[in-house]
């Protein structure tokens, strides 16, 4: 396997982390940590920041599947070129005679399944239960994602009390969010040609003893280092624009789980 492969990286880590030793593991999660900054330095700093060696770290980079470091950081670079690349330059005409509305459809259908297929049960039951014990949630997107962000909002403020919805950046987040912190959570959309506010807000949620959910493409927010969990979906559309059906996706099974969890709740509490 080679660094050309498309899986993205974070993703091909996640995916081996049971076949791991715990050594192995250890500098899986210190590079998910401080990702991707850290998965392009050495092998000795990797080592250092993990509390393991050279030699765990080259083992841990062939275990999920590259042909060494160099192939390993390769990959981290791609990904960090194709994070900055405009849909224009990736854009790909459909193939002579295939209608653009047709490979367009296929091309969502596509998206939504992926994005699906990277969901896990579990990811969803902890986005659960940190909205639903949250004081309150702030709900966040950039230019672009967000109407994503007021799809969420929607939802959020039918199913419980406190939801709000910050004003698409560059409003002025910092007085939104000033007395925003401890016990209350913040959900931010952001998509690659990234905004520096969705970093703002996490940092501010973590360093105030709050707690954030981001939702980011496979390229990944920086939003996600101070995440206390991440959804990674694709984007990548039909044409010259990025699509959001994938995170809508998302979004609509997480809120199948709440309204499931609170009819629980609600029958617990009317027999109590």
């Amino acid at each position: 396997m080679t660094s050309r492969d498309r899986i993205p990286v974070r993703d091909r880590i996640y995916g081996h982390l049971e076949e791991l030793t715990p050594a192995e593991r250890r500098v899986a999660h210190t590079v998910l940590g401080s990702y991707p900054m850290l998965a392009l330095r050495s092998a000795a700093v990797m080592a250092a920041e993990s509390e393991t060696s050279p030699a765990t770290v080259v083992r841990f980079a062939t275990k999920i599947g590259f042909d060494g470091l160099p192939d390993f950081r390769a990959a981290v670079r791609d990904e960090l070129e194709g994070s900055t690349q405009s849909p224009f330059a990736l854009y790909q005409a459909p193939a002579e005679g295939v209608s653009a509305s047709v490979a367009a459809a296929k091309s969502v259908l596509s998206l939504i399944t992926d994005a699906l297929q990277r969901l896990k049960p579990e990811q969803v039951d902890e986005a659960t239960t940190l909205i639903l014990g949250a004081k309150r949630v702030w709900v966040a997107g950039g230019r672009f994602s967000h109407g994503v962000a007021h799809t969420l909002f929607a939802h959020l403020n039918l199913l419980r009390p406190g939801v709000r919805l910050l004003a698409p950046w560059p409003a002025p987040v910092a007085d939104q969010i000033a007395h925003a912190g401890r016990d209350e959570l913040a959900i931010i959309f952001d998509f690659r040609r990234y905004d520096p506010t969705a970093e703002f807000i996490a940092a501010h949620f973590a360093g105030s003893r709050g707690r954030s959910i981001v939702v980011t493409d496979p390229y990944l927010s920086r939003a996600a280092q101070h995440a206390s969990l991440t959804f990674v979906v694709p984007i990548e559309g039909f044409g010259l624009v990025d699509s959001y059906s994938g995170a809508v996706a998302v979004i609509d099974v997480l809120v199948a789980n709440l309204v499931a969890r609170n009819e629980r709740l609600m029958a617990q509490r009317s027999a109590a």
